[in-house]
Formats: C-alpha cells, structure tokens, sequence
C-alpha cells in the first residue's frame, strides 16, 4: 500500500473514507450484520469505521500496517487494533483463525494493495461459513466479483468518490493524488457472501 496513505497530510484530512459513516452504515445494514458477528475492519487507517461499529454495539477489532496501528492506537486506545503486513516472503497472511470471523469490512483499500487476489483469499479464509465480505472501493463500471464469493448486494456510490476528491481539494488546495494502482474511476459499496 502507497506510504502517502500514513503519512501526516493524509491523516491531517481526516476524512477516513469515501461516504464516511454512512456508507459504513449502510453496509453494515445490506450485510445484515448483528451485534453477534465478529468484525475485522481490513486496512482500518485511523479506526473510524471501528468506531462506528463499536457505537452500534459490535465486536470489531482493526487492522493495519504497523505504523498506522502505532498512529490508531495513540489517538483511539479504546479499541482493538492489530498490526497486519503483507510482502512477498509473507504473503498477505491475516493474524486470525480459519472462519473465526463472521464479516470483514474493507473500505477504499483493497484497490491500493499490491496482491489483491491473496487478500481475497486470506480473507475468505477467515470468514466463518457463510461470512460477509463488506467493500467499498473504486471499480472500472463492471461490478466486481471475487473468487470463493457470491455477490449478495451492489450499489454505485460514484457520487460519495467525487465529494471526498472535492472536499481534499477544497481543504487542502491540492490535487488528489492518484495511486497507480488504483482499479477505476467509479466507486461501489458492496457485500459478498462466501461460498
């Protein structure tokens, strides 16, 4: 993942994620989750949507890369957070159990990791039999399908993309960076169920 995303002018925006906590919301509602689901909110950043899941009365942890754990846990110690790394030598291996998760959120991140496909896998490994997979992320206007998935519920949330590029721009009168991995121009709000 590009270091810009940990860096202190991104946290310094501190706008967490395209749609905020509603789109948070609503996927949190579309993927019918219950106060009895484990969550792990993916490339948590700076612990927003971990927060929101708390206040709805969820078991969530987060996780990161190590320095912004170092970063999240500083400013939210009320939460769980875990360290996750990925690289080539360890793979995208997450800290957890086989299916000892019931939904895994990852907002606006998985475009920006380099072995999306291991991600996905490391993923479904974790998710309990018939666990939800919960993404909001940039797409190129085909819905996405991810391998060991059913896609339950989609929705185009392009709209909430362009409010987030205005709000950086009007805050910080510069232009977005643009990761070169990015996957689209177009944003979607998405949840999938393992198969």
């Amino acid at each position: 993942m590009n270091d810009f995303y940990a860096s202190e002018e991104w946290r310094a925006f501190d706008l967490g994620h395209p749609g905020g906590a509603e789109s948070t919301k609503k996927l949190l509602s579309k993927g019918n989750v219950t106060c009895d689901d484990r969550i792990l909110d993916l490339c948590c950043g700076a612990g927003e949507s971990v927060r929101v899941c708390a206040e709805l009365g969820f078991d969530v942890c987060g996780a990161d890369r190590a320095s912004v754990i170092e970063y999240t846990r500083k400013n939210d110690p009320d939460h769980r957070y875990r360290v996750w790394e990925t690289s080539e030598e360890m793979g995208a291996n997450l800290p957890y159990e086989d299916g000892s998760l019931d939904v895994v959120l990852c907002e606006c991140s998985l475009s920006l990791l380099k072995d999306k496909a291991s991600v996905v896998n490391e993923i479904h490994r974790v998710l309990s039999r018939g666990g939800r997979f919960l993404i909001s992320d940039v797409y190129d206007g085909i819905p996405p399908d991810f391998e060991g998935f059913r896609r339950v519920w989609w929705e185009d949330a392009t709209d909430t993309l362009r409010t987030f590029i205005a709000s950086w721009i009007w805050e910080t009168g510069t232009a977005f960076p643009s990761p070169s991995c990015r996957g689209g121009t177009k944003y979607f709000l998405g949840v999938y169920e393992t198969v």
